[in-house]
């Protein structure tokens, strides 16, 4: 009977504790579901996807324009953590705890227009280098060596004391330069430049991956299919020990028959709160899109004409150069003087980088109009096709539809 009493208080407990975890776990996996993927170049502030290239980090000091070189393979890259574990027991018998973590701060997904700094603090990395448990000679060795000018520590002495015993093992995992990676998370400026960061924020997870989109989304899949398992037990004991401690003579029929109606009305409370939730959310995408769109292109209207002129001036203050040079070539005696005299005198001025440079800036602005654009007729389309759906009918009266 004690048994019952104690089984049923930890139901209660469990049960109460996993159904807000579910319903985050759903979040976290509809988020990166439904936002559209964009390239670095085209993102937008806030809750958004990037796929682009690695990379380093915008320099903010000379020591980050170099590539890393990981501690233990010796590997060029741009990112690498290292996890240190210490078997605990005795012979086969124990467990490996970890006694040992770092990782670089952050690096870049970039495309040829932009970088995004992406900081790993607080994110999710899933590298297709995943590093396995290595406890070779050669690796602990290395460990040893990385670690030696940094003796006195107690936790690093603990760790060379492991080495020495043969008790140690590590995991290393590498990001390396161009490889492809996918970023979900929100991004933000930084406060002193223009630089946009996704993930500096403790608060907002951020999920990267050199494996795409596709593997994070069945990580949070498998994940949310896990604690919806676990929630279904622990309300099944719930009952059953609710039935012998309070109801001891209803039958199993109808235990059986409350317990069915019990797991419906979970999944239509937790579906139709999760769709409420979801609509909120894509609803959000789009006024994000509407807005990073009219910024965009009030940066062509007042940016675009400025370097048009600019280059204008330039190219006019040449050709005056220039036509002085012929001017003076035809007229004065000793031109080769004159002429020499003037160029050294005179500034270089070069129209066709100012050309290109103007040219670049006009490909970036229109990239970032047709990535916006792309952006919200994806967030549009999802929240369109979800209107219909058996989840979404019920709210369909609440969410209008919108035009792409």
């Amino acid at each position: 009977m004690y048994a019952n009493h104690v089984a049923f208080a930890i139901s209660i407990i469990v049960s109460v504790f996993l159904i807000p975890l579910t319903l985050k776990k759903s979040k976290e996996y509809w988020a990166i579901k439904d936002t559209p993927t964009v390239t670095p170049g085209g993102a937008i502030i806030g809750n958004c996807e990037i796929s682009g290239l690695a990379t380093m980090k915008v320099e903010e000091d000379s020591s980050q324009a170099h590539l890393l070189t990981s501690p233990i393979s010796e590997s060029d890259c741009v990112w690498y953590s290292l996890a240190v574990y210490k078997f605990l027991g005795i012979g086969n018998r124990g467990d490996w705890k970890k006694c040992y973590f770092e990782q670089i701060d952050a690096f870049a997904v970039g495309d040829r227009f932009a970088k995004i700094n992406v900081y790993t603090d607080n994110a999710a990395v899933n590298c297709s280098s995943l590093g396995e448990s290595q406890s070779d000679e050669h690796s602990l060795n290395k460990l040893a060596e990385y670690f030696s000018s940094r003796k006195g520590d107690p936790e690093i002495d603990e760790i060379l004391e492991g080495i020495a015993t043969e008790n140690i093992c590590l995991i290393e995992n590498l990001v390396k330069e161009n490889e492809e990676v996918f970023a979900h998370g929100n991004i933000v400026f930084r406060e002193d430049s223009s630089q946009l960061e996704m993930g500096k924020d403790k608060h907002e997870k951020t999920f990267i991956s050199t494996k795409g989109e596709r593997s994070v989304r069945l990580d949070r899949l498998f994940v949310r299919l896990g604690i919806h398992f676990v929630t279904l037990v622990s309300m099944f004991t719930v009952l059953s020990t609710g039935w012998e401690i309070f109801a001891k003579d209803v039958s199993i029929l109808r235990r059986s028959l409350f317990f069915y109606i019990l797991i419906a009305f979970y999944f239509l409370f937790f579906n139709y709160f999760r769709s409420y939730n979801r609509l909120v959310k894509l609803l959000q995408t789009i006024n994000s899109a509407d807005s990073t769109i009219g910024v965009v292109q009030k940066r062509r209207k007042h940016l675009i004409p400025q370097l048009i002129d600019a280059v204008a001036n330039a190219k006019l203050q040449e050709f005056d150069t220039q036509t002085l040079i012929t001017q003076i070539r035809n007229t004065e005696l000793d031109t080769t003087k004159s002429v020499s005299l003037l160029l050294e005198q005179y500034p270089s001025i070069k129209s066709i980088s100012n050309f290109v440079h103007l040219q670049n800036e006009l490909a970036r602005t229109e990239e970032k109009i047709a990535m916006a654009r792309s952006f919200r007729n994806d967030a549009v389309l999802n929240y369109n096709n979800f209107r219909p759906t058996f989840s979404g009918m019920v709210l369909k009266p609440v969410f209008k539809q919108i035009s792409a």
